[in-house]
């Protein structure tokens, strides 16, 4: 089964469509080629900064305390379905363009450990609140994905990379992709994030559809 999806390190329901599906697949033992595409949120953002999730949800979308406090509560609760670890309200949005030209370097190096980046990244963000922007964070996360530090450290500190990131993004226009997290499943499109239950739904119906 080949999967390509369209995510960023600093959106929700890509973090939480990305891991349900992994153990979607995971539970119903499909190996699969699985490769995450850049798609940023906040390209404009600087390197140097990174809000809150409730200064972004007061500053972009407009919300005020109580409509913050129930976003923040229904992302934990939709997280929790699947016994995800998120704590919205220590989510950091930053600019990610490091962290996708990071994530292209380890899939070409490891496609598995880059998985495992990926799982990471998110992880970092959305249950610890560590900016993700920060190249020592970064740094630490290749580490425990495996991957070679020096290496990584020297792909931070150049523009290597950039590139291919920008490459993806251009796709992602072309698609168009409007939302993410963006999935194409052996060609089946599924342009939303769903629980664990939902994707072992959908890649039951399209391993029926093959057959």
């Amino acid at each position: 089964m080949e999967i390509t999806y369209w995510a960023d390190f600093t959106c929700p329901y890509s973090y939480i469509g990305s891991q349900n599906l992994m153990m979607a697949l995971k539970n119903m033992e499909i190996t699969a080629d699985v490769f995450m595409k850049s798609y940023e949120l906040n390209p404009n953002m600087p390197k140097d900064k990174s809000e809150s999730s409730q200064q972004q949800l007061k500053e972009i979308d407009g919300l005020n305390p109580q409509q913050i406090k129930e976003q923040i509560e229904n992302l934990n609760a939709y997280a929790a379905l699947s016994k995800l670890p998120m704590d919205f309200a220590k989510a950091r949005f930053c600019n990610t363009f490091d962290a996708h030209r990071l994530t292209c370097w380890a899939q070409k190096v490891d496609p598995a450990k880059a998985n495992t980046l990926i799982s990471l990244i998110f992880n970092a963000n959305f249950a610890k609140g560590e900016d993700i922007a920060d190249h020592k964070i970064l740094l630490q996360l290749a580490h425990e994905a495996g991957l070679n530090e020096t290496e990584a450290k020297a792909v931070l500190d150049s523009d290597d990379y950039g590139n291919e990131v920008r490459a993806q993004e251009r796709e992602a226009d072309a698609i168009p992709v409007e939302t993410i997290p963006y999935f194409i499943i052996d060609g089946v499109v599924v342009d939303h994030s769903d629980t664990l239950q939902g994707f072992e739904e959908i890649l039951a119906q399209i391993l029926k559809a093959k057959n």
